[in-house]
């Protein structure tokens, strides 16, 4: 008896210290679950989860029980499965990482569990708890967005298109897409990387991509408030400067004077010496965009309204907006011309009156720009002069615009037929040791100096040696042939001779014009860039 009381005692006593020992094995234990999960074991990591003890959980430190929930989601992670009881441990770690002194969201799975819960709920066909998840993540992640690893921004990334896919589905479009192009692709903190995002709008505008502008402009004008930098809104000025212009190029015309009362805006605000200059001077930009667009009732309307902001200063009639009403009235004209033309061309069939319309409309629709039409009135008429006598003496000249359409255009393989028919024409002409022949020759070489390099060298050696036979190796005539020969050379990566020969363009452009070709610089710049990497 004596000894069986003495075996209770020690069990009470023994039971008395399980709970710590428990919670020392309980923490160890579920501490030892990454290890599993990187040997792949999760049948063994699916036995530890199971075997937890709830009542024993809740005693545990905050760090050991976010682990057993997250580890728990990750088992039917990678198991595939899409159940009640994987969200409702990543709804417990989320809560876990906002509320628990030791953890927090700036934590770097915090994005993670966002994007994971959210995605489970939109499986369980839960969107409504998707939505809420995503955004409240999305809304927290933002505080502390610095501090997250590439993998986890990343996670936040796709809780934005999460988010998107969803609104679109539900038929915000619009929201969606704004979602979108707010989405940043770095630091959200970054005023560097806002400030870029302008400057690349810009390029984009100048390469006719402007939607793919506005994107970027839209991205940046969310960005923006959220930097560090104290004095952000002055970089409003450019952004709505590029954002009227990117509306103006896109034809519309309620937006660009949307951009352009927010530019406004923001000069009088931080009160830049020569604001109002500039201002006007990107309404007339605007202006000249819808010109371009044959929109001239929108260009008269911005060139109105340029003058009427000028007279409200109390100011003098802003010479630059005169001289470019002119030059947009005489725009207008020319569109008129051609509208003209045009009926006459389409009525007056195979008629020697009707090619010359054709070649008077060509000309004019090169003048404005209008490439492609030009270059399709130009073969029409050449197709017809070349087949019909009566028409012969248009032969060369509708020659001539055909390829000088299909030049303009960058359409080389389509031009290159007929360069090839009028250099024949030249040389009959004119010889093999003229300046004409010559400028044929460079021109061929031009066509096909991206595809057939070894052609456009065989050009250009000839055209280099006439011209310098007719006018000396220093000439004025010689420039552009030498240009072309730096540009062809830079296109085989041989810098070395590439900088040569730009550098001797650049010298004689200087000697003759005074200023250097744009092209011609900045083919020198890039060589000299390819050059520097090299030592």
């Amino acid at each position: 008896m004596h000894s069986i009381k003495k075996f209770v005692f020690v069990l009470v006593a023994l039971m008395g210290f399980m709970p710590i020992n428990a919670q020392s094995v309980l923490n160890k234990t579920i501490s030892s679950l990454p290890n599993y999960f990187n040997k792949k074991d999760i049948n063994k990591a699916e036995i530890i989860v199971a075997s937890v003890n709830m009542d024993s959980l809740a005693l545990q430190p905050d760090s050991t029980r976010f682990d057993y929930h997250y580890y728990a989601a990750a088992i039917d992670e990678i198991k595939g499965l899409d159940t009640e009881a994987k969200a409702e441990h990543l709804k417990i770690a989320k809560l876990y990482l906002e509320t628990l002194p030791s953890l927090g969201i700036g934590t770097h799975p915090y994005p993670e569990v966002c994007y994971a819960l959210g995605s489970v709920y939109q499986a369980l066909n839960r969107e409504d708890d998707a939505l809420k998840a995503w955004e409240d993540g999305i809304s927290k992640c933002l505080t502390v967005f610095g501090g997250f690893d590439t993998e986890q921004k990343d996670n936040f990334f796709s809780m934005i298109e999460g988010l998107a896919d969803i609104y679109e589905k539900r038929g915000q479009k619009e929201y969606a897409a704004r979602l979108r192009s707010a989405k940043p692709q770095v630091d959200t903190q970054s005023f560097d990387y806002a400030s870029e995002l302008v400057g690349k709008a810009l390029n984009l505008i100048n390469a006719q991509k402007a939607d793919d502008a506005l994107k970027l402009l839209n991205e940046a004008e969310v960005l923006l408030p959220r930097t560090n930098e104290p004095d952000y809104q002055y970089m409003f000025v450019p952004l709505y400067a590029n954002k009227s212009t990117a509306f103006a190029a896109l034809g519309n015309l309620q937006e660009t004077q949307k951009s352009l009362a927010q530019m406004r805006k923001y000069q009088e605000l931080l009160g830049e010496k020569d604001w109002f200059i500039f201002y006007i001077s990107q309404i007339n930009s605007c202006a000249v965009y819808f010109a371009t667009r044959d929109d001239y009732k929108s260009a008269f309307h911005l060139i109105h309204f340029s003058k009427d902001e000028v007279r409200e200063k109390g100011l003098l009639e802003d010479s630059a907006t005169t001289k470019l009403e002119r030059n947009i009235k005489t725009m207008f004209d020319a569109k008129m011309k051609a509208d003209s033309l045009e009926v006459i061309f389409n009525k007056e069939q195979n008629t020697h009156k009707w090619a010359t319309v054709g070649l008077e409309l060509t000309d004019i629709l090169l003048c404005r720009m209008k490439y492609d039409a030009a270059l399709k009135t130009s073969i029409m008429v050449y197709e017809k002069v070349k087949t019909m006598p009566d028409l012969a003496d248009k032969y060369v000249e509708a020659l001539q615009y055909v390829k000088t359409c299909a030049m303009s255009c960058k359409k080389y393989d389509i031009a290159y037929p007929y360069l090839v028919e009028y250099e024949n024409i030249i040389l009959n002409k004119f010889g093999d040791d003229s300046q004409e022949y010559a400028e044929a020759l460079n021109q061929r070489a031009v066509a096909t100096m991206g595809t057939k390099p070894e052609e456009a060298k065989e050009c250009l050696d000839e055209a280099y040696k006439i011209l310098s036979n007719l006018y000396g190796v220093d000439s004025q005539e010689i420039i552009f042939v030498l240009h072309n020969k730096g540009r062809l050379m830079q296109l085989q990566k041989n810098y070395n001779a590439s900088y040569k020969l730009l550098s001797k363009a650049k010298e004689l452009q200087l000697k003759y014009m005074g200023k250097v070709v744009p092209n011609t610089e900045k083919y020198l710049s890039e060589v000299e860039y390819q050059l520097s990497i090299k030592l």
